[in-house]
């Protein structure tokens, strides 16, 4: 990394400390904006800042470090994304969206490569960690035992927003009959908007982190977090964050060496055992008896327990969220034709952001290979997934670069390419935490191919010395 003209030996520590300052911001709005925004009630105010702070931090990033081909190939492409509903006459504020949820998570690789794949950071995040995931659980306790309303009322609040505008916090764990309504459970959004996002990155920052361990000052905060994120996502029941683990572990299992096969052995195994627990146990928790306060139905698991047995037992083909997302992609691929197939239809019809924003319709496909095709056509996939398996094959093909490491990488490509089948998953904060593990995964090829070249170059002139 080369530092610009400003900065002397003098000033050097004093600007070390000011990134870090600015870094530790960054990581904090990551993980909080959400929060802040409910909790002061600004709205959208701190996820702005968040995004502003993130476009700053990567221009920095790109003026203190000489940039490599494969950055600036991240940079053109990401110019791509942005640039392309403005030619299209899709008006600014898709444009920004674009930027926001697709251009930006992919500028990260630059960040992550040059920033944060610092000591200090990984010590940041470690510390961060332990609050996010305990919010989550004093959310979970506060939902079974009916006190949001009094601990945290802007949760409370949030979920009555969702509701009056017709969306649902929840899983619906059997109809309604004539003598019962249908019983319902709070999907976990602990300190962000989306269940999704909350409990993927709950499940994936842990990971990342004991992986690079070498990094951190507290294994004893580490081994904390793990153990509340595994609490975690016991409590929330949801199959998805499960599924990451589980590919991300059995690829462990499949490709690693020795050491690599049992850490990834020992990870399956405690994915297993905590879904079939979810997917066989008894009635379904009924928690505190005071959580249907705010949904006005009792608590109870139930559907919870079909969609992990459903998948467990791989009867997707019966699963009711599986059936209905094929519905959804049957209507999606009638929407492509001849003339939008190679450069997308728009940008904003299917981009989530910009739902409710503008007056033009928009579609949800829930598969993020037709949202690209939609969007930015076939062109636009290839071009994205093909510099994003150009990055990993690199990466993982690295001398020097631990196996623990690479198989991290391919772990998680390959639980977000199977997520794809269902979710938007390498949009906003997922695609910033995915990217972000993979500029830093670059950063260590780089610095291990550098101490592997100088290893090779003492003991060429050691051979070489005199007799």
């Amino acid at each position: 990394m080369q530092l610009p003209i400003l900065v002397t030996p003098q000033n050097a520590p004093l600007f070390e400390r000011k990134q870090l300052l600015g870094i530790a911001l960054l990581t904090l709005f990551f993980l909080f904006s959400n929060l802040i925004d409910r909790v002061v009630g600004l709205n959208i105010a701190a996820s702005a800042s968040f995004y502003v702070i993130l476009c700053l931090a990567i221009v920095w990033s790109c003026v203190i470090a000489k940039l490599r081909r494969w950055q600036l190939g991240a940079i053109g492409l990401a110019l791509y994304f942005l640039l392309l509903p403005l030619l299209n006459g899709e008006g600014v504020q898709v444009a920004v969206s674009a930027a926001k949820d697709l251009s930006l998570p992919l500028l990260v690789l630059v960040l992550g490569y040059t920033l944060l794949s610092k000591r200090a950071v990984f010590n940041i995040l470690n510390g961060l960690f332990l609050l996010y995931v305990l919010y989550g659980l004093l959310q979970a306790w506060c939902f079974f035992s009916g006190t949001m309303q009094n601990l945290i009322p802007w949760d409370a609040a949030y979920i009555d927003q969702m509701k009056a505008a017709g969306l649902s916090v929840f899983q619906t764990a059997s109809p309604s009959t004539a003598t019962s309504p249908p019983r319902e459970l709070l999907r976990l959004f602990g300190t962000m908007n989306s269940f999704f996002h909350y409990q993927l990155i709950a499940a994936i920052i842990p990971l990342f982190l004991w992986v690079y361990r070498a990094k951190l000052s507290s294994l004893r905060l580490l081994r904390l977090n793990t153990i509340l994120a595994v609490v975690l996502l016991v409590v929330v029941k949801e199959r998805t964050p499960l599924v990451m683990l589980g590919l991300v572990f059995l690829t462990y299992v499949t490709l690693g060496a020795r050491q690599s096969r049992k850490f990834g052995a020992l990870g399956l195994t405690a994915v297993l055992l905590v879904a079939v627990g979810i997917s066989y146990e008894g009635s379904g928790y009924r928690g505190f008896g005071k959580g249907r306060e705010y949904v006005n139905q009792d608590v109870n698991e139930s559907d919870a327990q079909l969609r992990m047995r459903n998948t467990l037992e791989l009867r997707l083909d019966q699963d009711p969220s599986t059936k209905e997302r094929m519905s959804i992609w049957q209507d999606m691929l009638r929407e492509i034709d001849a003339k939008n197939a190679w450069l997308g239809k728009s940008v904003g019809l299917v981009l989530p952001s910009t739902d409710g924003k503008t007056d033009n319709r928009h579609l949800s496909p829930h598969n993020f290979y037709l949202f690209f095709i939609l969007a930015y056509g076939v062109l636009g996939l290839v071009l994205y997934f093909g510099f994003l398996l150009k990055l990993t094959l690199s990466a993982s093909t690295c001398k020097g670069l631990s196996d623990e490491k690479k198989l991290l990488l391919i772990g998680l490509l390959a639980g977000y390419l199977f997520v794809g089948m269902f979710h938007l998953i390498f949009l906003s904060k997922l695609g910033v935490i995915f990217f972000w593990i993979l500029g830093v995964t670059l950063a260590e090829c780089d610095r291990a191919e550098e101490n592997l070249g100088a290893r090779c170059h003492s003991l060429t002139e050691i051979s070489d010395g005199p007799n």
